[in-house]
């Protein structure tokens, strides 16, 4: 997939609408957003790191599973520092998560122009999955941004593959592994997909341990709680996947599009939001024709950006150009054996009319008269023409 670098100046009404959304974000993780024992205990560890009485070596624990690194709480640790108030730590989450907005903007823009990085902004504020976090306010705030971070950062590496811009991709892995877990794969492909443009296996060598360099520096202080603790984790995630686990399977794929698209919405506009069975289907109905007007939007501009699909456009165009100059060009035969002044009597008058009805249908593409089986319509119509 191809990328430009678009260097002109974002328009200044793009730059309005950004910052709105960002605005309306942070607003709503100071003002709208529920707190949770996730929260609370996001709080707590930051305000013990601000007040310097405990610097705590593990992360969040997932799911009562396993932990990841203690980033996020440092990063809750440092406003909190600065102004002493609870509303300071949402503030903060909502504010690294309103930097999805400038984050689609440039990549839109990279991918394709000003108008498609501002639509993906737009897309990223509609209500969605992600209002979830605001009923729970916690590291899965930053999944989005770090997502959107990490191709960034690939992209940058692509285009200059440098021990800065390994140190920038290395940076990204750390932030989406300090997000969630589950972006450990999304990770893995960015750092593939970026290797490839890598000149030697000299750099390709040094720019990899400088990306593993930060990961181990992330990961360092857990590992090294993990192996004080016995590694406590470690039989908590065993005992959890003798439970859980279960092996992929490609029949599973439709049901999981159809949880996500479909049920997840439904059940989240039914029971999270609790709003009146109207309203919902109401809802879902809107939800449905944005979901479809989305796809064929993505389906038509993969269609004109490919090599390909420019040609199949220009043949469909050629094709219902030609039919409207046959169809033109049929009516005109028409009206002119319906002018000819002459008069006809008996069986003659019978064939002229028979004549007529069938140019009719074979301008319209409705029929095939006898002994016609094989012919173009173009022939056939010149063909009748001639009567």
């Amino acid at each position: 997939m191809k990328t430009t670098v678009d260097t002109a100046r974002a328009p200044a009404w793009h730059v309005a609408i950004l910052l709105a959304l960002a605005a309306a974000q942070i607003a709503c993780g100071i003002w709208a957003s529920t707190a949770s024992s996730d929260t609370n205990r996001d709080i707590y560890f930051a305000q013990q790191i601000a007040s310097g009485t405990w610097f705590p070596l593990t992360g969040p624990r997932i799911n009562g599973m396993l932990h990841i690194g203690p980033l996020w709480f440092y990063v809750l640790a440092l406003p909190l520092w600065l102004i002493p108030n609870a509303a300071t730590v949402t503030g903060v989450m909502a504010a690294l998560s309103a930097l999805q907005f400038p984050l689609a903007y440039i990549l839109g823009r990279r991918f394709g122009s000003a108008r498609e990085g501002l639509l993906f902004a737009v897309a990223l504020a509609l209500p969605g999955w992600m209002n979830l976090s605001f009923a729970s306010l916690t590291h899965q705030i930053a999944v989005v941004p770090a997502l959107l971070f990490g191709v960034f950062a690939a992209l940058r590496y692509r285009e200059l593959p440098d021990l800065r811009r390994a140190a920038l991709l290395g940076l990204a892995c750390v932030l989406m592994l300090s997000a969630h877990p589950t972006l450990t794969l999304f990770a893995g492909l960015l750092v593939l997909w970026s290797a490839q443009r890598t000149p030697t296996h000299i750099r390709w060598l040094l720019h990899g341990l400088v990306a593993l360099g930060l990961l181990a520096l992330a990961i360092a202080p857990a590992l090294y709680e993990q192996w004080h603790g016995g590694y406590s984790d470690l039989a908590t995630t065993a005992k959890y996947t003798q439970s859980e686990l279960s092996l992929p399977s490609l029949s599973k794929a439709g049901y999981l599009l159809y949880a996500i698209l479909y049920f997840g919405p439904k059940y989240i506009a039914t029971f999270v939001l609790d709003l009146e069975p109207q309203t919902t289907r109401l809802l879902m109905d809107v939800y449905g024709l944005v979901v479809i007007a989305a796809a064929a939007g993505l389906v038509a501009r993969l269609i004109t950006r490919h090599p390909r699909g420019h040609a199949a456009v220009d043949d469909l165009r050629t094709v219902a150009s030609d039919r409207r100059a046959r169809r033109a060009r049929a009516r005109m035969v028409l009206h002119e054996r319906c002018r000819r002044p002459r008069i006809r009597r008996g069986r003659a008058a019978r064939h002229d009319a028979v004549d007529i009805r069938r140019l009719c249908a074979v301008c319209l593409g409705t029929t095939r008269p006898r002994g016609h089986q094989g012919i173009t319509r173009q022939a056939r119509i010149d063909r009748y023409s001639r009567l």
